[in-house]
């Protein structure tokens, strides 16, 4: 693990696959773990399950460019807020 700053300055831990054979003995403290594939994850949603996540929730979503977004809900008074100026627009 690898303690670096990102583009915005905040400190984030990079994790980065170790390969070296003269050093299995070397390092008996460290931590080693068999690396997956990079490139298999994230994956990309299939529309059909956000079909199957929105049948039966009350929550909303969006599904963009493969990923699926949970939609904060408006707030009561955004709410009360809208229907005055519908109210002032179309009255």
């Amino acid at each position: 693990m690898i303690d670096t700053l990102d583009d915005s300055g905040r400190r984030v831990a990079r994790l980065s696959a170790y390969e070296d054979a003269a050093s299995d003995t070397a390092g008996e403290d460290l931590l080693k773990e068999k690396v997956q594939a990079c490139d298999v994850w994230p994956k990309k949603a299939i529309y059909e399950a956000l079909l199957e996540l929105t049948e039966n929730s009350d929550e909303r979503y969006e599904y963009i460019d493969g990923e699926i977004y949970l939609l904060a809900l408006p707030k009561t008074i955004h709410q009360m807020i809208l229907g005055e100026l519908y109210g002032i627009f179309y009255n």
